[in-house]
């Protein structure tokens, strides 16, 4: 990372969560250094747990696998990529991303449930969660009844979570979950910026305001005219 003129550091052990300028390391080699993107983040008593949405190749996946694989460096005694952090050790680290699902017995719907089943008994207020496109292997209708059920116990635990999805209407759930009286994480909204029709992959702590891009990414490529 040094050689390519990325910023390392050695987080601070701390009860607070903040990281500036964190980037996805897995960039470092495909991309010139100084075209890698650096988001700030953090957890505190507003958002716990974070629905991010924003646009198709939008950054958010790369996002999310930028806080956990600062985490498990971070965890390890390791430097994380990033200029500057304070960071909590999570007892457990919990990952959930639906390309790696795979057709066993049932659906893809099925499959994914028990994938979050293996470790779902296992959460608590000392864990970090990282979904990934949760509950898309159904309809989208469903898909937000299932997750806002979903994302309301984990609330009641107390964990943290970042929950990418392009189901644009769970971010809608936001208010009605924080006013459950049993909540001990406090939802919040992060975004993938658009401007235009062109992502510039910062996560923004506001909820978005466009759709997926799927018709723009889809002209891209000769699908529409």
């Amino acid at each position: 990372m040094k050689a390519c003129g990325l910023p390392l550091c050695f987080p601070e052990i701390s009860e607070e969560y903040e990281i500036n300028g964190i980037y996805n390391p897995n960039f470092a080699g495909n991309i010139k250094s100084k075209d890698i993107v650096k988001n700030d983040f953090s957890f505190d008593e507003n958002g716990q747990i974070y629905i991010l949405t924003g646009a198709n190749s939008g950054g958010k996946t790369a996002f999310l696998r930028a806080v956990g694989i600062s985490q498990v460096l971070f965890q390890l005694g390791l430097p994380i990529p990033a200029k500057s952090a304070k960071m909590q050790i999570f007892g457990n680290i919990f990952s959930h991303f639906s390309s790696q699902i795979r057709d066993i017995n049932g659906g893809r719907f099925e499959n994914e449930c028990r994938a979050i089943m293996s470790f779902y008994k296992d959460i608590t207020s000392d864990s970090l969660l990282l979904l990934d496109e949760m509950f898309s292997t159904t309809s989208a209708f469903e898909g937000v009844i299932v997750a806002t059920h979903m994302l309301e116990k984990l609330a009641k635990i107390g964990c943290k979570c970042i929950y990418t999805t392009h189901m644009h209407d769970l971010a809608y759930k936001i208010e009605e979950l924080n006013s459950k009286k049993e909540t001990k994480s406090r939802l919040d909204s992060l975004s993938a910026q658009v401007v235009g029709e062109f992502c510039t992959y910062k996560i923004l702590r506001k909820r978005e305001t466009y759709g997926s891009l799927a018709e723009a990414i889809c002209r891209k490529y000769g699908f529409v005219d």
